[in-house]
């Protein structure tokens, strides 16, 4: 087919212009004149000059948007553009396209009437047929449910501010970012003063009203483009920013600690106020910090509020670089130990194995709602003592590594049982502490979590690891041992394939079914085949007992079709509705998609539902998406399973043709006792139902859960209220 350009009529004398008579030239302007109709009244595109003037935009942009053509012709772009836009986005954005490289990327927008809606967009330079640069085409999809249910995720219901699982993320985006750019980067931590005291005298309600006000305010005093408020804890909040001097950052901190005492709300229980105030701690991250991880920055951050706290209250602690970097990092003020970057050296410069035990005091954030902060500063120091007092020799040395984690690193193979020895007979059973406080002698149980690790390298990270595992334990400690712990591993591994493959061997790979159930007849309306693997002694066990081992061997195929031969026998035998499970890894396998054809051959698909799981690993959603329309031939329906879990595309869902979305169990599960699961449930189900696709909730374990999916407006339901998977015999069905 001839382009645009090939079709032009030219003004040269020598031309030959066509006529109307050439009846391929008239097809051809008709193709393109129907493609621009189509283009016109789907999709969001629009053109601009190089200044960013709109030129020309399409109804469906303008059906969108609500304005009027002539409202946005001429008028720049920035007349859509939402007042909260990132400005390091849109900085990014002109720097791509000024270059001639096209830029791809999400923000939001507003409509006429001043709604909000997020757009994904592909923004790429145009040209004329000279090849001269004129100006930009965009091209955007609108992404607000998706965007809807982010939010959500990442929300404090509260008091409308990011959450602390959102404050991980984007501390650790910023600093790499700062790192990258070479610019400075600022990290906040704000405490309201005595808030428990508050509680205990106003009363909750009063309390949380107290946190939507002091969250109002960081929002309006953090008001710069480049800033980040979460609420990350009861009363703790954090402010994350960046381009700012030292001396700029700490007068920006000190005129939010001011704006909050300025708001005049009565605290009869401040001591150091007669209204509500706030204390802060500070780190400003440039080039003298750049070693410096996203832990080690936190830890500085929330020491300082502590020192902030134990010096009066109300008041902004801010060590400058210089000092955090020299000296603050290295020696914890509070115990005068090394820190955790004086280990990282101490453990650089052992040139044999070391043993590295972290101990860790638990529960440490009920103490903390329990106690004042001086008071825990108290029980810290005193810790500290006792944990110095075990220390023996020279050849072993203590760290205070956060504000509840210490460190032994005892360097000497020699010593290493006997600091085992004192570890579980002196220090894990040294539970009870005495604390001097405002003249009074207080007793506080403390309990520990120990991490224990041997080696050279990578031993840090073998510690905390083991700390982790110690957590799960009753005896408190949990020992990392390299090689024993890798021969275990494989050991139970071995152990675990051969019971697979001796059941694959002799088939005894067999389909369990669970009903799905009807929310408003509660009848039955289809059966979840699921796999279970019988052993030697006939005991039923479930695939996640041996799924990693299976595919490791590399015969999950040969599973997958012993499973799916038998499921289709009994679907041929009974005139009941299947569903069925699909991995992307079978989906890409030619070899299984042509065994499931000679199935559908052989039984028709008008029953089958295939249930895909839609995560991360699928790679090619044209493959993905060819399947599902060729098993839909044969009158198949799709399942989308664990949506909600964290990879779920909204605009892959609508393009793949889907019949159902499976909640993820998890959403199911946590929707009496989250109120934010509650929400993020309706917005699936919400756009569930925008898009006709038929929901159905998992993990339905009682009737009060089945009574409030039910009110949700859930379609179907499946779980241990409606019957467990049990053979096909049990539910009557013929084999």
């Amino acid at each position: 087919m001839k382009s645009l350009k090939d079709l032009t009529i030219s003004t040269k004398k020598d031309s030959v212009e066509p006529t109307c008579n050439d009846e391929k030239t008239k097809k051809q302007l008709y193709e393109f004149k129907r493609i621009d109709q189509i283009i016109d009244k789907h999709v969001l595109l629009s053109y601009s000059d190089l200044k960013g003037n709109i030129t020309r935009i399409t109804k469906a942009y303008l059906n969108i948007t609500g304005y009027k053509e002539d409202e946005l012709l001429g008028k720049n772009h920035r007349v859509l553009k939402h007042v909260s836009s990132d400005k390091n986005l849109i900085k990014d954005l002109w720097e791509n396209i000024s270059k001639d490289i096209p830029w791809r990327g999400e923000f939001q927008n507003l409509k006429k009437d001043g709604t909000l809606f997020w757009v994904k967009a592909v923004i790429e330079p145009l040209y004329d047929e000279n090849g001269v640069k004129i100006g930009y085409s965009a091209v955007k999809e609108d992404i607000t449910d998706r965007k809807k249910v982010e939010e959500l995720s990442i929300t404090d219901m509260l008091t409308g501010l990011y959450n602390r699982r959102h404050f991980s993320d984007i501390l650790s985006r910023e600093m790499e970012r700062a790192k990258r750019k070479g610019v400075n980067f600022c990290l906040i931590m704000a405490d309201i003063d005595y808030f428990k005291q508050y509680n205990d005298f106003y009363g909750h309600q009063a309390g949380d009203d107290i946190l939507k006000i002091v969250a109002k305010q960081l929002m309006l005093s953090a008001g710069r483009g480049n800033d980040f408020v979460f609420r990350i804890g009861g009363e703790e909040f954090a402010i994350i920013t960046s381009h700012m001097s030292d001396d700029d950052v700490f007068l920006y901190v000190d005129s939010i600690r001011k704006s909050i005492e300025s708001l005049k709300i009565t605290h009869a229980r401040n001591k150091v106020s007669d209204f509500i105030t706030a204390s802060f701690g500070v780190i400003n991250f440039t080039d003298s910090t750049q070693s410096l991880s996203t832990d080690e920055i936190y830890n500085i951050v929330e020491r300082n509020l502590y020192d902030a706290k134990r010096e009066g209250r109300n008041r902004v602690i801010f060590y400058k670089n210089k000092i955090d970097k020299n000296e603050y990092c290295n020696i914890d003020k509070l115990t005068k130990l090394p820190d955790r970057i004086e280990l990282y050296k101490a453990i650089k410069r052992v040139k044999n194995d070391s043993m590295l035990m972290i101990v860790s005091i638990n529960d440490f954030s009920y103490l903390k709602e329990q106690y004042e902060a001086e008071l825990l500063d108290e029980l810290l120091i005193e810790k500290s003592k006792d944990l110095r007092r075990v220390i023996l020799d020279q050849d072993t040395f203590l760290f205070r590594l956060n504000i509840n984690e210490f460190a032994f690193l005892i360097t000497k193979e020699s010593q290493f049982e006997k600091y085992l020895s004192l570890m579980e007979y002196a220090i894990l059973q040294n539970t009870v502490c005495d604390v001097y406080y405002k003249d009074t002698k207080c007793k506080i149980a403390v309990n520990y979590t120990i991490g224990i690790a041997y080696g050279r390298e990578k031993v840090l990270n073998m510690a905390n690891l083991a700390l982790q595992k110690a957590a799960k334990t009753t005896k408190g400690f949990y020992i990392y041992k390299t090689e024993s712990n890798i021969k275990e591993m494989k050991q139970s591994t071995l152990e675990k394939l051969n019971i697979y493959k001796e059941a694959l061997e002799n088939d005894r790979i067999v389909p369990y079914f669970q009903p799905i159930v009807d929310i408003k007849t509660e009848k039955i309306v289809k059966y979840e085949a699921l796999a279970r693997l019988i052993d030697e002694d006939g005991n039923v066990l479930s695939p996640y007992m041996f799924l990693e081992a299976a595919k490791e061997d590399k015969t999950w195929e040969y599973f997958t079709r012993q499973m799916l031969g038998k499921v289709f026998d009994i679907y041929s035998k009974n005139s009941v509705d299947i569903a069925i499970n699909l991995t992307y890894e079978n989906i890409s396998s030619p070899t299984l998609v042509a065994y499931i054809t000679n199935r559908l051959d052989l039984y028709g698909g008008e029953r089958i539902t295939f249930e895909i799981v839609e995560s991360e690993d699928i790679e090619d959603y044209d493959l993905l998406g060819e399947f599902i329309l060729f098993v839909k031939g044969y009158g198949c329906k799709i399942a989308i399973d664990d949506f909600g879990s964290g990879y779920s595309n909204f605009t892959n869902i609508i393009k793949l043709h889907t019949d159902f979305l499976k909640l993820d169990g998890t959403i199911i599960e946590h929707l009496s006792i989250d109120k934010n699961v509650e929400i993020m449930a309706k917005s699936l189900i919400n756009f569930a139902k925008e898009t006709n696709i038929q929901t159905i909730a998992e993990f339905v374990s009682s009737k009060e859960i089945a009574k409030h999916v039910k009110e949700l407006g859930i379609d179907f339901v499946q779980g241990y209220e409606y019957g467990k998977p049990k053979s096909a015999e049990f539910y009557g069905l013929n084999t």
